[in-house]
């Protein structure tokens, strides 16, 4: 009685344990062809249909992570992530007393580049501009887009003092380069802010001064050109 129905019982419901707790274990061996055998053979069935099911989940999961938390034309993080990010960075700080900077850019005559070669254009440069941001901060940080055509940039760079103002010009001399819009090359500028933390205030702060000392970069650039000032 026991070999024949109580061993087979056990075997059976360990096995539908196993696919309740999705536990990685090979298929069962039934070699009987009975009743309990087929029963086992469609619990072997189920795990499998199951653990496909739950791959499935697994990816579009994935994928909707990826479409909530990165901007859909440039694939970088969105202000949602960038400021999940920024909180990290701060939390860093308060363990171990790791200062970092932030740069807001803003491109210079993008509604230009819309209005006169049509958004296709646009996007193309705002996917360009991403790729040159990335590979200009690199291993010192992590770009995000605000918005538009404004990026962040949160910048992990040692000696912090010394090392962000110089990586500042190389993300300036990187955006200036001239890009290939629709068969042509066409030459753009920006303008930059940096604010540091937490000298320049709280993380809730710490975007709206960066923001603040862009447009003051932008101002007194307007200025210097309508003086003939390079």
């Amino acid at each position: 009685l026991y070999r024949r129905l109580l061993a087979p019982i056990q075997r059976l419901k360990r096995q539908a344990s196993e696919i309740a707790l999705r536990a990685e274990v090979a298929p069962v061996q039934w070699d009987r062809r009975d009743e309990l055998g087929e029963l086992g053979e469609h619990l072997n069935d189920v795990h499998a249909q199951i653990d496909g099911l739950f791959g499935q989940l697994e990816a579009q999961k994935a994928e909707l992570e990826k479409v909530a938390l990165h901007d859909p034309l440039t694939t970088l993080p969105n202000r949602a992530l960038f400021m999940d990010r920024l909180t990290q960075a701060v939390r860093q700080h308060r363990r171990e007393g790791k200062k970092f900077a932030l740069m807001f850019l803003d491109l210079d005559g993008f509604k230009q580049v819309n209005d006169t070669m049509g958004h296709p254009a646009g996007d193309n440069l705002l996917t360009q501009v991403a790729s040159r941001l990335e590979a200009t901060v690199g291993q010192y940080g992590r770009v995000g887009r605000l918005g538009g055509d404004e990026f962040l940039m949160l910048l992990h760079c040692e000696p912090l003092s010394q090392q962000a103002l110089p990586l500042a010009a190389q993300v300036i001399d990187s955006v200036s380069q001239p890009f290939k819009l629709d068969g042509r090359e066409m030459s753009i500028g920006c303008s930059v802010g940096l604010a540091f933390y937490p000298q320049h205030g709280s993380m809730s702060a710490l975007i709206a001064n960066a923001g603040v000392a862009m447009r003051a970069t932008a101002f007194n650039q307007q200025v210097a050109q309508s003086l003939g000032i390079s």
